[in-house]
């Protein structure tokens, strides 16, 4: 393994959505760097070239995947409440509720590939993964317990410092367990086979059991009003909901660790140092006079924006916009996974018809329109006032989410595969091919960027005169308007990610001509 290619990486045969193959030996997929919608596109993106597959015990594969729990139920929860939690229940401003969120991202998105760093050149009895593993589990539980139960005499400056601390710790514990967890998975088999139907097993246990927790908490645990009008608004509902989240967390983080601890003796072990991060950011550098790469980058940036916009506002429009009860929010978690297994076969579909860039620019526009679409015809009055929401048009938003949820699964998968061109066509250029450096930056960048539309959104709460405690019956219609038209501006940053699409170059016969020189470039 290369300096930059933190965390665990390999040689595959990569076969492109397009239909084109390239050579081997081939770009190294670092599966470490991976989220979890980048592990389920895998499937799309590589192909299975070793005929005869090291075994994996399907226990092993599935207590193994229980691990996908720990940073699934923690994005899946932070992000769809956390903003909820902080502004309406603690009583926090929008502005520091976001700074605090911003602040633990920016730290997390820097702790990422230093846990990688750290986890690639260890040496322990236990191997060079489990330790992070089973240390991380204790300070996630307790940070986040903490996170959601502070004391209720703090003044507004030792909250902000209380949600701060624990939000940083609670991230950096995640990274801290996920690193070596993705890392370990490729280290259980060394065919690409085996290694598809492990990443294969922990997509589906992430995007099914994760947003089942929510789906649970929201329909029971976080469904009593009490007389605050809205379950998510009460805060004696939370320690309930906060402890299975809790429970969940551990008992799958530990279920993977302890799993395939009798596997460690035969799992790789640590051969060499690795360049560190002053390495990383040297390459990071060097790929960015990449044009194509470039292009990747500063799309993903303003795309990141646009979801951490959304991220901050989506539940907020549920509750006072919309007038839902978290019964009836709980059914859009319902379509996160529909879109997870009806997006793949379609975009290899399409991909047979039209280029990536083509098929790239096309999602991030979708991204832009259908999550945001029924606030916009609310706005204009196709959709009318009225509380609660017709069951026509509950439907009609259900939808319009799952739609949104598609092309965001789309728009992932299209950029893991052309990070692969790039990283082809960039091996043409320095001889080495260091792969681990691209999706390291995407997780970085997208990381920052995610963290500036917090801060959007957060001062925009301010802005409009959102007030903490907002009272949800009787709430100003004007303040709820400006809430729609807030949420809104997310898609701004949609808009600029497909401008930025526009000039990646890297098409079919670009693609057959990078093959070509990689093929004399390996032959010598």
């Amino acid at each position: 393994m290369s300096a930059p290619e933190l965390g665990v990486s390999f040689s595959e045969k990569v076969t492109l959505i397009d239909g084109h193959h390239s050579p081997q030996p081939a770009v190294p997929v670092d599966y470490s760097r991976m989220s979890l919608k980048e592990s389920c596109a895998s499937s799309v993106v590589l192909a299975e070239v070793i005929p005869e597959p090291e075994p994996v015990s399907t226990l092993t594969r599935l207590t193994y995947s229980c691990g996908v729990l720990v940073e699934r139920t923690h994005d899946t929860v932070i992000l769809a409440i956390s903003m909820t939690f902080f502004n309406q229940v603690l009583g926090l401003s929008g502005s520091l509720s976001s700074l605090a969120v911003t602040l633990a991202l920016l730290i997390d998105a820097v702790c990422d590939p230093a846990v990688g760093v750290l986890s690639d050149p260890s040496r322990s009895p236990i191997g060079r993964r489990h330790p992070f593993m089973y240390a991380a589990l204790g300070p996630l539980v307790a940070s986040f317990g903490l996170l959601f139960n502070p004391s209720s005499e703090l003044s507004k400056q030792a909250l902000f410092w209380w949600i701060t601390v624990f939000m940083v710790l609670l991230r950096c514990s995640v990274s801290l367990y996920s690193v070596p967890f993705m890392a370990l998975g490729a280290e259980l088999s060394s065919n690409s086979l085996e290694r598809n139907r492990i990443m294969g097993s922990q997509a589906a246990v992430g995007y099914f059991c994760a947003p089942l927790v929510l789906f649970v908490g929201l329909t029971w645990l976080l469904a009593d009003p009490g007389d605050k009008g809205n379950g998510l608004l009460n805060r004696s509902n939370y320690p309930p909901f906060v402890l299975l989240c809790g429970l969940v967390m551990l008992v799958g983080g530990l279920t993977a660790a302890a799993f395939t601890h009798p596997l460690i003796q035969r799992l790789p072990q640590a051969e060499h140092t690795i360049g560190g991060l002053r390495q990383f950011a040297r390459d990071l550098l060097t790929a960015l006079r990449n044009r194509n790469f470039a292009c990747v980058v500063f799309a993903y940036v303003f795309f990141s924006l646009n979801l951490g916009v959304g991220e901050t506002l989506t539940m907020l429009v549920g509750i006072f916009f919309w007038r839902l009860s978290p019964g009836e929010i709980a059914w859009f978690t319902a379509m996160v996974p529909i879109a997870a297994v009806v997006t793949p076969p379609l975009i290899v579909t399409l991909a047979k018809r039209f280029e990536k860039r083509t098929l790239v620019i096309a999602a991030a526009l979708n991204y832009c329109v259908w999550p945001v679409f029924g606030v916009v015809l609310r706005l204009a009055g196709v959709i009318p006032n009225e509380h609660p929401l017709p069951n026509e048009y509950l439907v009609l938003l259900y939808f319009l989410y799952m739609l949104g949820n598609c092309a965001l699964v789309a728009h992932n998968v299209l950029v893991m595969v052309m990070l692969a061109d790039v990283a082809e066509e960039h091996e043409t250029v320095t001889g080495q091919r260091t792969a681990g450096i691209f999706y390291s930056a995407r997780t970085l960048i997208g990381k920052s960027a995610s963290a500036l539309g917090h801060i959007i959104g957060g001062v925009g709460l301010d802005y409009i005169g959102f007030t903490p405690h907002m009272r949800l019956v009787g709430a100003p219609p004007n303040i709820v308007r400006r809430l729609g038209f807030l949420s809104l501006v997310g898609s701004v940053g949609g808009l600029f990610a497909a401008v930025c699409y526009a000039f990646y170059r890297i098409d079919r016969a670009r693609q057959a001509e990078i093959s070509t020189q990689l093929a004399k470039l390996r032959e010598t």
